[in-house]
């Protein structure tokens, strides 16, 4: 069971049996090809805990999983082409395809390299059907790697660095640079092996150098031993400490289950929607208050022009400077209000959800605040942003991490510039 009643019980699914639970207390099913008949065993068992409607994680051990770092390609479109470009990547790699196999990679994570694992498809609907049957909710299924990496990332301080995790005679080492993965090996330990590990470390160091710092190597368990230009700091299964530069939580799900929207979520999508409304009615409205105003001017100006004589008009004419000056307050009221404020609603996506909206014509500029899931959607919105017509060189201002309701979120403040012609 979990070592916390906070945390959901936790079925570690090895090569020949499964586990659950911790130390003396570690219960273990055998099985030989697919793990379902240790999961009805675990099922039946009067303390393994297992009651419909309870929550359940699952983690399978990396000697079943394939990982691969995959950097998406320029050009691809949409959810296929990302699932056609990685089975090529692992036939490619690692020789396993679908059906036997089940791929997955990380949601919404597409401007920047993302982790994928691949697991055999017998054991993933293995561990769907006894949920199914069940009646539990299943909440993460993925390889161990990302749990550990999920469990310790607080403690990550380095913005060069290596997460060793090593169990059961086996190790896989991620590795990561300014916030963005750069590889991950799985392999069995052993002379050759951990020897290998350290060659490959050596052959990083002189990109850490460049960091002006050696490289942090942080193991959970043992791990390999620490070439030139590396520190090594072994870490508690647990983690602790305080995040920096480092990539965000992998967000891997091989059964892509499907996350209830938090109260939060829909209360800031109604907080969007109205404050959407409300620009565009007082857009409509200045824009009839603009009409009416232009229409008055024109008219004055006609009926001066025909009262007055020859003379006294020439002596009492609007001068050109003050004409170019109330046109010009006209030209900045009559702006393209309506064109910004529904291209950056399009901008959001799924992801994204924009709080407050300022924009200031008579400089150009304008200012976006919102909340998205992830810092790499707000990225994707900034680029989306930048497409709008009329709006050009959007760029973040600043970003914190915020809690909402149970889950962790990016509370961000964008700025652009926008020549707010109609």
């Amino acid at each position: 069971m979990s070592r916390f009643s906070a945390e959901p019980p936790r079925v570690l699914i090895e090569k020949d049996e499964i586990r659950v639970g911790h130390g003396a207390a570690q219960k273990r099913f055998a099985y030989e090809w697919s793990p379902d008949v240790a999961l009805a065993a675990l099922a039946s068992d009067p303390h393994g805990g297992v009651q419909r409607g309870s929550r359940w994680d699952v983690v399978f051990a990396d000697a079943l999983v394939r990982y691969l770092v995959v950097q998406w390609p320029a050009g691809l479109r949409g959810g296929a082409e990302r699932e056609a470009y990685l089975a090529h990547r692992f036939r490619e790699v690692h020789g396993v395809a679908a059906p036997e196999w089940r791929i997955a990679a990380e949601r919404s994570v597409t401007a920047v390299p993302a982790i994928a694992c691949a697991v055999p498809a017998a054991h993933v609907e293995a561990v769907a059907a006894w949920g199914r049957e069940r009646g539990l909710r299943l909440g993460s299924v993925t390889g161990e790697f990302p749990a550990v990496y999920n469990r310790v990332r607080q403690a990550l301080e380095h913005p060069f660095g290596a997460l060793a995790a090593q169990r059961n005679g086996r190790i896989t080492l991620g590795l990561w640079g300014d916030a963005r993965w750069r590889a991950l090996r799985s392999q069995p330990l052993g002379p050759a092996g951990d020897a290998s590990l350290a060659l490959y470390l050596e052959s990083l160091a002189p990109s850490a150098e460049r960091q002006g710092q050696p490289g942090v190597l942080y193991c959970v368990g043992e791990g390999p031993a620490v070439p030139g230009g590396w520190r090594k700091v072994v870490l508690d299964a647990e983690g602790g400490g305080v995040m920096k530069r480092v990539p965000l939580p992998v967000d891997l799900d091989l059964l892509r289950t499907r996350r209830r929207v938090s109260a939060a979520g829909w209360g800031l999508l109604a907080a969007g929607l109205v404050a959407c409304a409300v620009g565009i009615t007082d857009f409509r409205r200045t824009s009839a208050e603009i009409e009416e105003r232009e229409a008055a001017m024109a008219h004055a100006r006609d009926a001066a022009r025909r009262a007055a004589p020859a003379a006294a008009g020439a002596k009492d004419q609007v001068g050109d400077d003050e004409i170019k000056s109330a046109l010009g307050v006209a030209a900045r009221l009559n702006a393209d209000w309506g064109g910004m404020i529904g291209g950056v609603a399009a901008a959001q996506g799924d992801g994204v959800t924009w709080v407050s909206l300022q924009a200031d014509q008579a400089r150009g500029g304008l200012n976006v605040s919102g909340v998205a899931r992830s810092l790499a959607e707000v990225f994707e919105f900034l680029a989306r942003l930048g497409e709008v017509p009329g709006v050009r060189d959007a760029r973040l201002a600043n970003y914190e991490w915020v809690q909402v309701g149970s889950r962790n979120a990016v509370q961000f403040t964008a700025n652009a510039k926008w020549s707010a012609r109609p």
